[in-house]
């Protein structure tokens, strides 16, 4: 790795090709960006102005890696794009304004053994047209070339920076488009990090590249799968599952489990989860490998090495990557808890769940089962004892300890692939140990017992729906972010409502924490009713929730609420949970 701080012209050299990735992302520098490079650029030349010598302004540092063949000058820019673009629109407009657009052509353009004359800059796939037709302007324009476009804006934007500073309005001192132009040719300096062959340019990037945009899983992927000559292959493909108005969804963030991310980085780590499960790939990792991929993050690297060690073809990677992901596009779809959960059994339930605790442990095999089990109904039969096999361990606060191995290396590295065997599997009591299938004793003495309050509100939710017949057709909104989770009895009420005869204070404590005191309303109760008398909580409570099933005690007309009751609802729960997800 060679490190230098270099001019403009000694990155522009006039033999050399500074080539953006193909499918990098495209230009995103925006107007704060614009105004402080120009404001710096002016900054310098308003002091040579005044015979004051400024200091060398540094840019910021760009990455490249010679990839040219046969001696052949070719950098692909590994970092630096906005940088190096950026300067390119400034300059283009620079010159046009001071009606030398031969400098722009001695500076910026090269001429190729073939004649061809060419930017020394080329660009990437998502700014190719725009970026040639400002190369190629013969007159400078204070409106957008084209509308919508970040660069065509950026060139707008100088160009009118460019004229007002040279006849300025506000009375300040005017700067000559040529006293800008030795500013940036005389001072501007950037560090230039040269990449040699075999040294790992991404993971340069990432250790200097604090302060940029980082580049996503997907996009690195892209620019290793696909190259200029694909571009139909990759607009028929990758195009149509993770850009246009797919973005923004593959963008999101998410919280998953104590780590978070994007969607399209929990996509890919779940992938690679699967992916690591086919037998020649499983027999072929050594135990290092094994246990790094099964990590979260670097995935880019550890797919390149994946496909690069076991000669996997460049279009059969792509076809299954774009598969599994329209698999995981339309089954975590980013409205689910917008809309009310569906009452039969099925994937769409498991997502809601999914998405409600935030948990995407089970993301691996769910894309597995869809993607290799053909039935419809096998399918659903397998998804509906995955929701109670995760409903029960919700419930018994059960331990998660090799949840993720259970998920990919277990379940898909053994192809559990039937209904059957997936509930052998979790009932399998020599084998299972923690991960075991909760009995039906162990329900009902975790509804009695547990301290439930953080899960409650996830579990009377899924509960509801499951046992509601009209829970999806009621005239009510019925999604879950629509309800909020109540506690009835207050752990600490001041004395306020009678303890039950027979009942100790830590009784009473681990009981109004228990599911039976809990509900679920659509309205947020308000402060005043929170701490109120039983009738008149109780009342308020019933206009939010008088048409659900488990809600019912409170339409009742109960004239009071102690420990007691809290236990019989609990019994009662328990009864229905076990209705619900029999085992």
């Amino acid at each position: 790795m060679e490190v230098q701080a270099v001019s403009v012209n000694q990155v522009f050299l006039s033999n050399r090709i500074l080539k953006i990735p193909f499918f990098q992302r495209g230009y995103v520098w925006n107007e704060s960006n614009w105004k402080q490079f120009f404001d710096d650029i002016a900054n310098i030349a308003s002091m040579t102005v005044g015979d004051e010598e400024p200091e060398v302004y540094f840019l910021g540092s760009i990455i490249i890696k010679n990839t040219g063949m046969k001696g052949k000058q070719q950098y692909d820019v590994i970092d630096g794009q906005q940088r190096l673009t950026t300067i390119v629109i400034f300059m283009k407009a620079l010159c046009l304004a001071m009606g030398r657009p031969d400098l722009f052509t001695r500076d910026f353009i090269r001429m190729s053994l073939d004649d061809k004359i060419e930017p020394i800059l080329i660009t990437n796939y998502y700014n190719q047209q725009v970026y040639n037709n400002i190369i190629n302007l013969e007159v400078l324009h204070r409106e957008p070339i084209e509308s919508d476009n970040r660069m065509a804006d950026a060139f707008a934007y100088f160009a009118n920076r460019i004229l007002d500073a040279k006849n300025p309005i506000d009375g300040s001192n005017a700067i000559k488009p040529a006293q800008l132009y030795s500013a940036v040719m005389d001072y501007v300096r950037l560090v230039c990090i040269e990449v040699q062959a075999g040294e790992n340019a991404q993971k340069i990037f990432e250790t200097i590249n604090c302060t940029g945009i980082k580049l996503t899983t997907g996009e690195m992927l892209k620019n290793f799968l696909f190259d200029e000559t694909l571009v139909d292959r990759y607009e028929r493909t990758w195009k149509r599952v993770f850009e246009n108005e797919n973005n923004d969804y593959w963008e999101r963030d998410l919280t998953n489990g104590r780590l978070s991310g994007s969607h399209i980085e929990n996509f890919f780590y779940r992938y690679m989860l699967i992916k690591m499960q086919e037998p020649r790939i499983k027999k072929g990792l050594t135990l290092n490998e094994t246990k790094s991929y099964r990590q979260k993050g670097g995935q880019f690297e550890k797919f390149r090495n994946l496909i690069n060690k076991f000669g996997i073809e460049k279009d059969d990677a792509v076809n299954e990557i774009v598969e599994y992901a329209r698999i995981y596009l339309n089954v975590f779809k980013s409205e689910t808890l917008n809309e009310t959960c569906i009452q039969h059994p099925g994937v769409e339930r498991l997502a809601y769940l999914m998405f409600m605790q935030d948990s995407w442990t089970m993301t691996p095999y769910i894309l597995y089962i869809i993607k290799t089990v053909a039935s419809e109904n096998e399918r659903n039969r397998i998804f509906k004892y995955l929701e109670i096999y995760l409903m029960r361990r919700i419930i018994c606060k059960s331990k998660n300890n090799n949840y993720s191995d259970m998920f990919s290396e277990n379940l898909i590295g053994q192809n559990i692939n039937t209904f059957d065997t997936f509930k052998e599997y979790v009932n399998d009591e020599t084998n299972r140990g923690a991960l075991l299938m909760p009995s039906d004793e162990d329900v009902v003495q975790a509804v009695k017992t547990n301290d439930l309050k953080r899960d409650s509100k996830v579990i009377l939710y899924m509960l509801e729906s499951r046992i509601n017949d009209n829970f999806a057709s009621s005239d009510f909104n019925n999604d879950a972010n629509t309800f909020e989770k109540v506690q009835v009895m207050l752990e600490n009420d001041n004395g306020k409502w009678p303890s039950a005869k027979g009942y100790t204070e830590d009784q009473r404590h681990v009981l109004t924490r228990t599911l039976g005191n809990f509900t679920i309303i659509r309205e947020k109760l308000k402060s005043k009713f929170k701490n109120a008398d039983w009738p008149i909580k109780r009342d308020a409570m019933k206009l939010g929730s008088a048409d659900m099933e488990l809600c019912r005690i409170f339409t009742q007309g109960l004239d009071h609420w102690d420990e007691s009751v809290i236990e019989k609802r609990n019994s009662w729960l328990a009864g229905k949970i076990l209705d619900a997800w029999p085992r």
